[in-house]
């Protein structure tokens, strides 16, 4: 052993020395050498370290680690050799806690289970949980190194911390030597204050509630009754999924589960989650998800596996359960759990605590809602057990389950309250004191917590107990009445009061200072102190103490609309305004650089008092935007926003600026929050590119002109421009490239030179994400559900359509659904597939209900009846079927072709079904009997859809034509059809009132009809590829389409949808010009477009041609290009005279040298396109592109979308690419350092 215990970092051995000639040490066991302060500058001052083990399982491993960690250099120290017999316990280990610096928890089960006899300390289980609590939350705390010796689930105060593994140190030599070694490690590190963590603890971030239980542990007695009821419900309820605890505030609620936490019996608890009113964070179901699921990786092995997995690791990011809480819990906590082998000692339960305080969030998704609708989705062997105060808004969305009422009338209650009484009231000489205060708190534990705490610091006295008001609230108003007794002297406490209830978060004693502008040094720490037996204080990340109010029943007292005006009462509106002048103020001096929580909740602040003006400010300031964007603060700033936007009425100056800047920073949400880090710029690129466009004259250019009988006023594109006026965002977005370009630092960014595809007053309303192709559609009879299903997984997704959030994915189908359809009473949902069943679910919980089997090739397509008692299916042979929900009846009803039977609907009078064929005939048939009843002729073939009016009247149909054709029903006389769509109709579906009919085609659109004319009253462009499916909303303002996700669209026929002038099929070939003045495009409808390259304007096109554009290129000079399609003609078009010459027929380009030949992506690998200068790299990555510099490899610039194919400009600033049949023409700009 060489001085200062200094070990050799590659072998850990101590036999080491310091050269002096060669200023280094030197390891005589390895030979390694390395550089570190000589002998005389270490500190000579040993690490005495805490040795925590049990003693009967961990003696061994105890007493070796005693030596060797002796022979290292550390002072050791032990219960063993240091606790005298009779010692007071816990005084001992506080002491041996306060005499050394690090402690080491050695991790086995007799070490982490329940303290029982504390009469016979030989018999003691679970003294490293008193320890390592003791260790955590000590003043100062201590570091904390893991050691698992035995496995054994890891106690819930240390779960985030990283283990050093010593299970196997008995199997050999080497095994110790390599776990002793890691642990010196893990004691070096704690020797620089640096905590190690599990790898899962870094992404998935979760919650530290161990001081919170920690403080709501202390004193605890009692409640073994309880605790037994809930074991006993644990193992023999099995149909019971929750169990909740309701009681009035102030009955322990919170410390039975903080106690709970800390036993974990039989290891019962699974994971555990606390909702405190005064912290937000905690109230979020984001941070319920991620929390939930680290302690579940701590306490499951098989979970942990889990995480490894991308697509689960993935869902549970921050971003991910920040943007859709729900999906993060169905894909990254329910799925994983379904899949795992049910434990051993039977079922588990995830512990939540407050659940009411929840509902804080107000009608934002909150943690209730979470649950509520998935407690049918939990595996059998996990539960929920909840707190709750008796909130009828909680008991109402749980109703059905398990309710334990914590009555404090109770007797055993009661009890539990007289021996902590006791306990209490021991040292006191008075033999009254625990009946008096028993009738006076009416058994309320916090009631007799507070008394005694009063007794203790003689505010009260101990004869006089008789004279304490009865309840809570009497007795804070009575310890007030002793606190202030001269009015004005609770001045200076009320403003510091009002701040600390209004706060979002808990406050600093700096930051009270500065929201209610008393002096630091003098004033607010008086405060403080005077009203420290009414704050909690907790210490965070900053190593500052922060102050709460300490039970939520006394800001309630305070805050009580029954005592307003009172002495004592308190309005949190006084303090809101103190802390909005005070963020205010900081946004004035660096709006870029704000305190954190300035930063994030002056906005709320300024809505809570409905400062519109200076909300405007802040929300239309680039720098505070983006040092949100920066914090990852996106998701709350767009909720901000939306809470803006609905609360400012539509004719204040603000309204009309932050609506349209909200719709465009919602737009890019994903990508901006991607790059958040990596791409600061993306905030004003995305928000430039789709706002800067909207209200401008320049954009006008670009839109083709709209169909007459849809704007009838829109005379012409020219007039259209002259009377267009610019709107507030295009003025603003110009004053923020103003301030970006003159800001120091690195702004390069891509400016789209043409205007997004969708307008910003576009009706898409929201987009669902799916995965796969979407093959139908479905919205739910109350209109709070929207669920679809396609290929290939076959799998049902269900979305909210109000939010986008998607609230269940599940798997069902073995091959493409055909068919989804909510039942008329909206209890059940079916689904139809080509695996030839037909699967019904019960939408309460999304058990299935029943599965048919269809006798055939595959079911093709589904519809209920009215009383949602049977269903109608087609299928690949022709025939048409009826199954009952009642008796499992299945009936042919009919055989209606030798082909394939692709549709169905039934009458709204539930005696008539009609059937679309492969023949391209409309059959109808009644339903009880089969008989066929009329049948008409599409006049095409592949009748893909059927739909009957509301009224019954009217039947149409889409079939393999670009019209729709309709019939009246009695007579089978043909009525004005629908026509206007350019491809194949793929399906039909009238709106709940009957007024109108909607179609989607194979031509990406879909189209709403007026029946009685059969005009077109509105159009949706702009779907990624061939549309197969829609749903009306049951009010009829809005249609869901699907293809490949689902669109929300609202139906407005007010005004027409102008989509911006584009190729009609998919892009397939780009070229720029030498000279970067023009851009062409070739695309799969047999047409080439040749576009201005400044402004991105079509000059020129082509004539249509029956086959794609293969290949363009431009000749030098760029007044001719070549044009080769995929039928083999080829020819040079002139661009001056607007025609094609020197036609041929060949696979080779005539008469042109190939080197004078721009031509397209082709030519380059799949995923990168080289700058011809060489300067930039274009790479696709997922569904975006990037420009990387060849030279730094560092990208420069992003872009939300993938290019399908790219053409690049001889300098360095020009790229044009397509994205489907859309051409993308962007310009680099700014500069590396502006």
């Amino acid at each position: 052993m060489t001085e200062n215990a200094i070990l050799c970092p590659n072998c850990g051995s101590a036999d080491i020395r310091f050269r002096k000639k060669r200023n280094d040490w030197f390891c005589d066991d390895c030979d390694h050498r390395w550089q570190g302060p000589p002998p005389n500058e270490l500190n000579p001052r040993r690490t005495r370290l805490f040795l925590s083990y049990g003693r009967h399982d961990a003696a061994a491993l105890a007493d070796r680690l005693t030596n060797d960690l002796t022979e290292a250099g550390f002072d050791v120290w032990r219960d063993e050799e240091q606790i005298r017999t009779g010692a007071a316990w816990e005084k001992a280990i506080r002491d041996g806690l306060h005499s050394t610096q690090i402690m080491i928890a050695v991790l086995t089960p007799h070490a982490v289970r329940l303290a029982s006899d504390s009469d016979h300390p030989d018999e003691i289980d679970g003294v490293c949980l008193d320890e390592i609590s003791f260790a955590r939350f000590g003043r100062p705390p201590k570091p904390i190194v893991p050691v698992m010796a035995i496995p054994c689930e890891t106690p819930f105060s240390i779960f985030r911390l990283d283990y050093v593994d010593l299970t196997r140190w008995q199997e050999s030599e080497d095994h110790y030597k390599e776990g002793f070694q890691r642990l010196l490690n893990g004691i070096h590190s704690a020797e620089r204050n640096e905590t190690r963590y599990r790898d899962w603890a870094s992404f998935l971030r979760p919650w530290d509630f161990a001081a919170f239980l920690y403080e709501k542990r202390r004193d605890f007695v009692g409640r073994e009754w309880l605790f037994d009821e809930i074991d006993q419900w644990r193992v023999n309820n099995h149909d019971e999924r929750a169990l909740l605890i309701t009681g009035d505030p102030g009955t322990g609620k919170s410390s039975i589960v903080a106690e709970l936490v800390h036993r974990n019996p039989d290891s019962q608890v699974l994971a555990f989650h606390c909702c405190q009113w005064d912290t937000p964070e905690t109230l979020a179901p984001w941070r319920f998800v991620s929390s939930v699921a680290s302690m579940l990786a701590s306490r499951l092995p098989e979970y942990a596996e889990q995480l490894n997995q991308p697509s689960v690791r993935e869902a549970l990011t921050e971003a991910s359960c920040r943007h859709d809480p729900a999906s993060a819990f169905e894909q990254g906590v329910l799925a994983p759990l379904e899949t795992l082998h049910v434990p051993a000692n039977g079922p588990r339960y995830l512990l939540i605590d407050s659940l009411d305080e929840a509902l804080e969030l107000g009608s934002r998704q909150n943690i209730v809602q979470l649950i509520a609708s998935r407690l049918g989705r939990l595996p059998g062997w996990v539960r929920i057990v909840a707190t709750t105060r008796n909130d009828a808004e909680v008991l109402t969305k749980l109703s059905g389950l398990r309710a334990r009422e914590l009555d404090a009338r109770d007797s055993r209650n009661v009890d539990d309250v007289r021996a902590f009484l006791e306990v209490k009231m021991a040292s006191f000489d008075s033999p009254n004191a625990v009946e008096v205060l028993l009738e006076r708190s009416d058994g309320n534990f916090r009631y007799v917590r507070f008394a005694v705490a009063g007794i203790e610091s003689g505010r009260y006295d101990i004869d006089k107990l008789g004279d304490l008001p009865p309840g809570l609230y009497g007795l804070y108003a009575e310890a007030f009445e002793r606190l202030f007794p001269d009015g004005s002297d609770f001045n200076d406490a009320y403003r510091v009061l009002s701040v600390i209830i209004a706060a979002q978060t808990p406050l600093t004693s700096d930051e009270i200072s500065e929201a209610t502008g008393f002096d630091s040094k003098r004033i607010v720490p008086a405060v403080l102190r005077k009203l420290s037996q009414y704050l909690t204080t907790r210490r965070k990340e900053d190593q500052k103490n922060h102050y709460a109010i300490f039970h939520k029943s006394f800001a309630d007292w305070l805050t009580a609309p029954s005592l307003l005006g009172s002495e004592f009462s308190v309005l949190p509106e006084d303090g809101q305004s103190c802390l909005a002048d005070w963020c205010m103020g900081q946004f004035k001096k660096n709006s870029g650089e704000m305190p954190d929580y300035c930063r994030r909740f002056v906005v709320v602040h300024l809505l809570q008092l409905e400062r519109w003006g200076e909300l405007s400010r802040v929300l239309t300031n680039l720098a505070y935007l983006e040092s949100r964007v920066l914090q990852g603060e996106l998701i709350e700033l767009v909720s901000e926003f939306a809470t803006a936007v609905a609360s400012i009425q539509d004719d204040h100056p603000a309204w009309e600026t932050l609506s349209l800047l909200h719709r465009a920073i919602r737009r890019d949400m994903h990508f901006i929050e991607r790059h958040a880090k990596d791409y600061p710029q993306a905030l004003f690129q995305c928000v430039w590119n789709t706002g800067w466009w909207y209200g401008n004259p320049e954009s006008e250019k670009c839109y083709g002109a709209s169909r007459p009988h849809l704007s009838p006023t829109r005379d012409s594109t020219d007039q259209a421009v002259q009377r267009v006026r610019v709107s507030p965002l295009s003025k603003l977005l110009e004053e923020w490239r103003k301030e970006r370009e003159t800001r120091r630092g690195k702004f390069v960014w891509l400016r789209s030179l043409r205007p997004p595809t969708l307008s910003l007053d576009s009706p898409l309303e929201s987009v669902l994400i799916a995965e796969g192709a979407l093959k139908n559609v479905a919205w739910s009879p109350d209109g709070s559900l929207v669920a679809g299903g396609g290929s290939p997984k076959g799998t049902i997704s269900v979305w909210n359509p109000s939010t986008g959030t998607l609230l269940i994915s599940f798997e069902c189908h073995t091959a493409n659904i055909t068919s989804v359809e909510f039942s008329p009473n909206g209890k059940l949902l079916a689904s139809a597939s080509l695996d030839s069943t037909i699967r019904v679910f019960n939408t309460s919980d999304w058990s299935e209900v029943i599965c048919f089997r269809a006798c055939c090739e595959g079911v093709t397509d589904l519809a209920w009846t009215p009383n949602s008692e049977q269903l109608v299916a087609s299928a690949a042979d022709g025939c048409i079927r009826r199954w009952s929900l009642i008796g499992d009846e299945n009936r042919l009803l009919a055989k209606i072709d030798e082909d394939w039977a692709w549709s169905v609907a039934v009458h709204p009078s539930g005696n008539v079904v009609a059937s679309g064929t492969e023949s391209g005939r409309v059959v109808l048939c009644d339903l009880d009997s089969g008989r066929v009843i009329r049948t008409f002729d599409s006049k095409s073939t592949s009748v893909w859809s059927v739909a009957f009016s509301p009224d019954g009247e009217l039947v149409s149909a889409a079939s393999q034509s670009p019209s729709i054709r309709q019939w009246k029903v009695r007579t089978g006389q043909e009525t004005a059809g629908f026509f206007g769509h350019e491809n194949f109709a793929r399906e039909v579906a009238y709106s709940p009132d009957g007024s109108k009919l909607a179609s989607v085609s194979f031509d990406r659109t879909a189209r709403v009809w007026e029946v009685s004319t059969g005009s077109e009253i509105a159009s949706f462009p702009e779907h990624e590829q061939w549309v197969e499916c829609l749903a009306w909303s049951p009010d009829g303002s809005r249609v869901a389409t699907g293809s490949r996700h689902i669109r929300i669209q609202r139906v407005d026929t007010r005004h027409g949808h102008r989509s911006i002038n584009d190729h009609f099929g998919r892009i397939v070939c780009v070229a720029v010009a030498h000279d970067e003045s023009l851009i062409a495009t070739g695309a799969a409808d047999g047409i080439c477009r040749i576009w201005d390259a400044k402004t991105g304007l079509e000059l020129d096109r082509t004539p249509m041609r029956p086959s794609w554009v293969e290949r363009i290129g431009f000749l030098s000079p760029p007044n001719k290009m070549h044009v080769k399609f995929t039928d083999g003609w080829a020819a040079t078009w002139n661009l001056a005279k607007s025609q094609f010459q020197s036609e041929e027929y060949g696979p080779s380009y005539p008469g042109i040298p190939a080197e004078q030949i721009v031509v397209d992506s082709e030519m380059q690998s799949e995923n990168d396109w080289y700058f011809p200068s060489g300067k930039f790299v274009v790479k696709q990555e997922r569904s975006e592109a990037r420009i990387i510099d060849s030279d730094s490899l560092q990208p420069v610039a992003w872009w939300p979308l993938r290019f399908d194919c790219t053409g690049l400009g001889t300098t360095t600033t020009l790229l044009a690419g397509s994205s489907g049949h859309r051409l993308i023409a962007l310009r680099l700009e700014g500069s590396e350092e502006s």
